[in-house]
């Protein structure tokens, strides 16, 4: 099924030799580190400087943002007079840490204030009429959303009813009317003046606490102190999220790894430990080793139990919740695995190999779990795929795609097959009813065959640009970590060579590793497979 990738450079080395000469010269840097500052934008010494120097940014004024005023005025007069604040969080690792960090702050500054999670199962993403009516028997006076609530119209509108105000923080794109809160604060509002838009739900959550904390005492100046307790969660969360890392977020993450690897959050560091994450944090270690099991959390149950661990105290009670993040992950990696090979296998009896789009449908698949099984299943085959599990009969489904096919487009061509259906060009959910499955599999095929009669563009593989066997050191490598934290918007630095010969072969560790000798012309370098 799978097709073979194509390996292509971003850009030539000779493109823009004097302008590369010219950042080299200034920065005391290699041609090649240099070619790499050029081609992701920093085409001035001083701008490729100002990237390099992290340190000498600054986080913008929350202020600037649309309604923050009247958000910070609302939480601070909440925080002097003893109402009831509920943070109204999500269950992913973004909506974890931005709960965990404004609970955390509304405690500090003595709020009367709680926080809920949703249920993935039993509530879905989001705010429901059904929660908010809960909150308000149980004594809420404002509710403030975190990494949610742009969209929460109706659930909003009931909570004004109730005599409830809402203050809503989030950094997902507004679609349609806003909800008519109390104050919407989210970077991506029309208008708003905001310098960077690309903050995560827990960057946006953050400045609220930065705002609110202006407001509660304005004669003394916390922000250092701000940042030092709460930059670990930010880029935890920015990271998980797979936000930019250029602009702010950058700077967040370049503060915050060093927060996280000095481990005094308890529960981050019985995390780390029990991960068994190494010091030198990354940020890939952050996205791949820890994000998954506080995701694991919501995947497979309560998300509530992630922010526990973000606001414990105790390092016994710590480890403990640690312990059983870590045992989930696993919990979801098998789930995963199960569903990878029962996909495979459902492809292999349908006879579906040549579809253009797998659909494929089971009821014992994790609702929890199909999002990333589709996406493993399109990165190994290199097709969109929908995986769908059912509740009685009407099915869940979690779908990717692939460079150069929209999603959201292909589904509203199905609307009329579909309940609901929501997301964006590469990843999207539905629900489906059960009978209407075969039809829209069809549909969705046939859409394939129609809009690429020619067959899907041969996947490709970006390397940044070619370079030499000659080029590797270890004082090139120095250099490559002026470029980190790499992430999202700045990916790891990505090189290909060609015409490498192996010289020689041994397998070492028992066998688990390979040493190679390579050799490139009259250069050579041992390699470790």
């Amino acid at each position: 099924m799978a097709q073979p990738k194509i390996w292509k450079s971003r850009f030539e080395r000779h493109d823009r030799d004097s302008e590369i000469r010219a950042i080299a010269k200034a920065l005391r840097l290699s041609p090649l580190t240099a070619s790499l500052l050029y081609h992701r934008g920093y085409t001035t010494p001083e701008q490729a400087r100002c990237f390099i120097q992290v340190e000498q940014e600054r986080l913008h004024d929350p202020f600037l943002m649309t309604d923050m005023d009247i958000a910070a005025s609302r939480v601070a007069r909440a925080v002097r007079e003893g109402e009831k604040i509920v943070v109204y969080g999500d269950y992913d690792a973004d909506g974890v840490t931005a709960t965990a960090l404004l609970t955390d702050y509304l405690r500090r500054v003595g709020a009367c204030v709680d926080y809920f999670i949703p249920d993935r199962f039993r509530d879905g993403y989001g705010m429901h009429e059904r929660t908010v009516r809960e909150l308000s028997e149980g004594g809420c006076a404002l509710i403030v959303t975190v990494d949610n609530g742009i969209s929460a119209v109706e659930p909003i509108a009931l909570a004004g009813e109730l005599g409830m105000d809402v203050v809503v923080t989030d950094h997902h794109e507004p679609h349609g009317t806003l909800p008519a809160a109390l104050a919407v604060v989210d970077p991506h509002r029309e208008g708003d003046r905001y310098p960077f838009p690309d903050l995560a739900g827990v960057g946006v959550a953050f400045k609220l606490a930065c705002a609110v904390d202006a407001l509660l005492d304005p004669d003394r100046d916390r922000w250092r102190e701000l940042c030092l307790r709460y930059l670990d969660l930010v880029a935890f969360g920015t990271i998980a999220d797979v936000m930019t890392l250029t602009g702010e977020n950058r700077l967040i993450v370049a503060m915050g790894l060093p927060l996280i690897e000095r481990g005094e959050r308890i529960g981050l560091r019985a995390l780390m430990e029990q991960a068994g994450v190494a010091r030198h944090l990354s940020a890939s270690a952050v996205s791949f080793t820890l994000a998954p099991r506080i995701n694991a959390a919501g995947r497979l149950g309560s998300a509530l139990r992630a922010v526990e661990l973000l606001l414990e105290e105790s390092p016994v009670i710590a480890d403990d919740i640690a312990v059983e993040l870590c045992r989930r992950n696993k919990e979801r990696q098998a789930e995963e695995a199960g569903i990878a090979q029962s996909a495979a296998e459902r492809i292999r009896l349908l006879g579906l190999e040549e579809d253009p789009f797998f659909v494929l449908d089971h009821d014992d698949w994790h609702p929890g779990i199909t999002g990333i099984a589709a996406s493993r299943l399109t990165e190994r085959t290199s097709r969109p795929s929908l995986l769908i599990t059912y509740d009685g009969e009407v099915g869940k489904g979690s779908a990717r795609s692939v460079e150069g096919v929209n999603l959201m487009a292909l589904l509203a061509e199905c609307d009329d097959l579909l309940i609901q259906y929501g997301g964006h060009e590469m990843a999207a959910g539905l629900t489906v009813e059960r009978e209407k499955v075969p039809a829209l599999r069809a549909r969705l095929c046939a859409l394939m065959r129609e809009q690429y009669p020619c067959g899907l563009p041969e996947p490709v593989c970006l390397a940044d640009c070619e370079i030499t066997l000659s080029e590797v050191s270890v004082e090139q490598i120095g250099q490559l970590r002026a470029l980190e934290p790499c992430g999202a918007g700045n990916p790891q630095p990505l090189f290909l060579l060609r015409s490498l010969h192996i010289a020689d072969m041994t397998a070492v560790g028992g066998g688990k590793h390979t040493r190679l000798q390579l050799r490139q012309g009259r250069d050579s370098i041992t390699a470790m497979y």
